[in-house]
């Protein structure tokens, strides 16, 4: 039996639409002009101010100059190997955090999270965390475990894991305690098993957080060393990088730039995207 509408809720739903219809467009229609732009003549697109609807005379030059810069794919690797060995690193650091403060047995349970929760609301100014890694020893010389260590843990997603840890029931910790388990038994035969939605979604967080990450590079890598991101930022600059000096060529070449450094982030969404409201309420919402 279909229920009759009224005028006013088909208009209210009719506005509705239109709202996020235009809500959808303009989020989308920046990511939908970087990609016209990119395969772009570069000529023609420095010729002009209009809004793109559609590559002008489509090319692929900018994409090939972009992939025929060594700095470019250097950056890409070292992107890449942070991303990897970063999340591991955080997601190993970050359940082994969770863990023992989801126990209750835990005798400095609270006074610990109080402590690891203060950090969320107070925290050092950027020049004293600068000055404190430096006198820890972290240089530019030491690479990418400038990035590593300092950065082990991030307190929201720490609490997130901490949560869906306790929504586990008690009944099967116990069982397995019973039977002879340890800890590290639990949490590789119990955790991870049960927790692998907010697993997913709490490694995509950190995945595009070190994908992203350009300020600290910046200050703790050497020039050589450079992610992505900051070789990314340097090329909005054409006076300190070793570039084409014709700004036509450039400027088609930033937007390739960004589709190309853009792709493997984009590429990850589709295999997490079903854990992703599943992994955050259950690790954001307590029982």
């Amino acid at each position: 039996m279909r229920i009759k509408r009224t005028p006013g809720e088909w208009i209210f739903d009719t506005c509705n639409y239109a709202f996020l219809a235009f809500l959808g467009i303009v989020c989308l229609y920046p990511l939908w002009y970087v990609f016209c732009a990119a395969f772009s003549d570069p000529i023609s697109l420095a010729a002009t101010d209009d809004p793109l609807l559609l590559p002008i005379n489509f090319s692929f030059e900018s994409v090939i100059y972009v992939m025929q810069n060594d700095r470019i794919w250097s950056g890409f690797i070292q992107s890449t190997r942070l991303l990897v060995y970063g999340t591991l690193w955080n997601m190993f650091c970050t359940i082994i955090c969770a863990y023992p403060l989801s126990r209750r047995d835990f005798m400095l349970r609270r006074p610990v999270m109080l402590m690891i929760t203060f950090t969320m609301f107070i925290g050092g100014t950027l020049s004293a965390v600068y000055l404190n890694m430096q006198e820890l020893g972290f240089t530019p010389e030491r690479g990418l475990i400038n990035l590593l260590i300092p950065f082990s843990i991030g307190t929201y997603n720490m609490v997130i894991m901490r949560t869906a840890i306790e929504g586990m029931p008690e009944s099967l910790v116990e069982a397995a305690r019973i039977d002879g388990a340890g800890h590290l038994r639990v949490i590789w035969n119990l955790v991870l098993p049960l927790t692998k939605a907010t697993i997913a979604v709490l490694a995509m967080f950190f995945a595009v957080a070190h994908w992203n990450n350009w300020f600290w590079p910046t200050y703790l890598l050497n020039r050589k060393d450079q992610v992505l991101a900051v070789v990314l930022n340097q090329l909005l600059d054409p006076s300190s990088f070793e570039l084409d000096p014709s700004f036509m060529k450039l400027e088609g070449m930033k937007h390739a730039a960004v589709v190309i450094s853009s792709a493997p982030i984009l590429c990850m969404y589709p295999f997490v995207q079903k854990y992703f409201t599943k992994g955050v309420m259950i690790g954001a919402v307590k029982q």
